[in-house]
């Protein structure tokens, strides 16, 4: 509930409170509270956690929200037994590239364009407002949330300024 109730402040604000954050923390809660819908879907998860932290100046709680959208849209999308992971790469010291990809049947070329504005879903009982608040909160957090649809993979990915601890 607070996950959500945090992604929602966001979605209605805009705003974010920064502060110093290892990217680490929101990514772990998120693949924690993802575990369920993973094992009941029977998708493999495949992420190695860095050993040294990934300070960002960041808000943990609306992070973790849009991570958490990411990966459970990410297991809605694969089949049974489907693959999903995430890729973290610091890209020129100053930033960390995250990717969140799964192994479905991809977007629909129809919905490329759109998937991020407001009430846009290609789920029989979406909203369409998953994607919206997590560019928000990708923007708000200096980066854009992007899709790339390629070889077998969906990815979404955002690229984060890392600060100093």
């Amino acid at each position: 509930n607070t996950t959500v109730n945090d992604f929602l402040r966001v979605a209605r604000s805009g705003q974010v409170t920064l502060s110093p954050c290892d990217l680490r923390g929101p990514l772990d809660a998120a693949v924690q509270a993802s575990e369920p819908q993973r094992a009941a879907k029977k998708c493999a998860l495949g992420y190695e956690r860095p050993r040294e932290a990934l300070t960002i100046s960041g808000d943990p709680d609306a992070l973790q929200g849009l991570f958490l959208n990411l990966l459970l849209n990410a297991v809605d999308a694969a089949d049974p037994g489907g693959e999903m992971g995430i890729r973290l790469a610091p890209t020129d010291g100053h930033r960390v590239t995250v990717e969140i990809w799964d192994n479905g049947p991809g977007v629909p070329e129809e919905l490329r364009g759109t998937l991020f504005d407001p009430f846009v879903t290609s789920k029989e009982h979406g909203t369409g407002l998953g994607l919206a608040i997590a560019q928000r909160v990708a923007r708000a957090h200096g980066s854009d949330l992007t899709l790339e649809v390629d070889r077998g993979e969906t990815v979404f990915r955002l690229s984060l300024p890392l600060s100093s601890p």
